[in-house]
């Protein structure tokens, strides 16, 4: 009888342990599922999925590219690039004009982002789990909102970095702004120092004009002449000066947009620039003599010399920040709304501060290198 009994609860423990094995197999089955499925709604979809291409590769119907785009930027699984990003970054850096030129004839954007994530991600990241939030703001110098992705990461710091592509065909005016990346540093210094050296005659010397120069002074070279040439038309009309010089002053603007449409090399554009620059040296004299006591400050006698004297204050070239200010130029103009910033940083912009919060947003983020040039 005692044997029975014992036996009973042993067999009762047995059941017991079995049923509770089986309980926390089953919790455990549906832990990992949750797990799994949370996993895997955060990874791209397969191209098989693809309802859509955009610039080659596969588009899934929620608007993220698919596995081949990651596959061919050498990006792991768990990044979803939006698709809009990209395709508002192609057009407004190869093929919109906003006031200027494109800086890109073509850019291979997973090439480009897979040798971004290389140089600057692969080290912080393991596969399935987030970034150290503490780690990313400390090493890259980047601000993250509470909740964050990968992808938020990415582009945050993609755009911080100026864009400065690695294999992309850069357009004569992308190279003279620096943003072709086989061009040598010290080559661009000297670039730089040239057309310092060779700036057009400046227009703003008009009495009681309205008229300011579009680009700020911190901007280097082309886009300075390009406001310059801008000016002259400007005033020309408003002063209603004869329609010849109007149409000189609106010629000389077209010819300088034109050379900078051209597959030039920086020493090809200095030898073209220089004519193009005396023969506006001889309008502008035309330009002052019509003018005649509109200008408030008149042309210096060019036969003074004034003394020559050793600053000290040397002039430096901010390379990265000058690539910075022309990529906000072209992304205030483009992304003008706070859902589109929104979209593309991860954090809230106020429609009524016109792009200003966004501004702040990129200067925080950037390192400039300072490279000392003797013009």
């Amino acid at each position: 009888m005692i044997n029975s009994y014992s036996n009973y609860i042993n067999n009762t423990d047995n059941l017991n342990s079995n049923k509770n094995t089986q309980i926390n197999n089953n919790i455990s089955s549906k832990q990992h599922f949750k797990q799994n499925k949370e996993i895997n709604s955060n990874l791209v979809n397969d191209k098989s999925q693809a309802v859509d291409k955009v610039l080659g590769y596969g588009v899934d119907k929620d608007g993220f590219f698919t596995s081949d785009f990651n596959e061919a930027a050498g990006l792991p699984k768990d990044y979803k690039i939006y698709v809009n990003w990209i395709k508002d970054l192609d057009q407004t850096l190869t093929t919109i004009k906003l006031g200027s030129q494109a800086l890109y004839d073509y850019v291979d954007w997973a090439k480009e982002l897979g040798h971004f994530y290389k140089e600057n991600l692969q080290n912080f990241d393991k596969f399935g789990a987030n970034f150290n939030k503490e780690q990313i703001e400390r090493e890259l110098n980047i601000t993250l909102r509470d909740n964050f992705t990968k992808n938020d990461v990415l582009q945050e710091l993609f755009m911080s970095k100026g864009l400065k592509m690695k294999e992309a065909k850069s357009t004569l005016y992308g190279k003279i702004n620096g943003f072709d990346n086989n061009i040598k540093q010290k080559d661009m210094s000297e670039f730089y120092a040239f057309m310092q050296k060779n700036q057009l005659k400046d227009a703003n010397k008009i009495e009681k004009s309205s008229f300011k120069n579009i680009v700020s002074d911190t901007w280097m070279g082309i886009d300075r002449e390009k406001s310059k040439l801008q000016t002259y038309v400007s005033y020309a009309v408003s002063f209603h000066l004869d329609s010849s010089l109007v149409q000189k002053a609106k010629d000389f603007e077209s010819e300088f947009d034109n050379l900078m449409q051209e597959d030039l090399t920086l020493d090809e554009f200095k030898t073209k620039y220089l004519d193009f620059k005396q023969r506006h040296d001889e309008f502008v004299k035309e330009f002052e003599t019509a003018m005649g006591d509109n200008l408030l400050v008149k042309p210096i006698d060019e036969s003074f010399k004034p003394i020559q004297g050793e600053s000290k204050n040397k002039e430096t070239y901010k390379d990265d920040n000058t690539r910075n200010e022309l990529v906000k130029k072209l992304l205030q103009t483009k992304f003008s709304t706070s859902e589109e910033l929104e979209l593309l940083f991860g954090m809230k912009f106020s429609n009524d501060d016109d792009t200003g919060e966004f501004v702040k947003f990129l200067s925080q983020n950037t390192r400039p290198k300072i490279i000392d040039i003797k013009a």
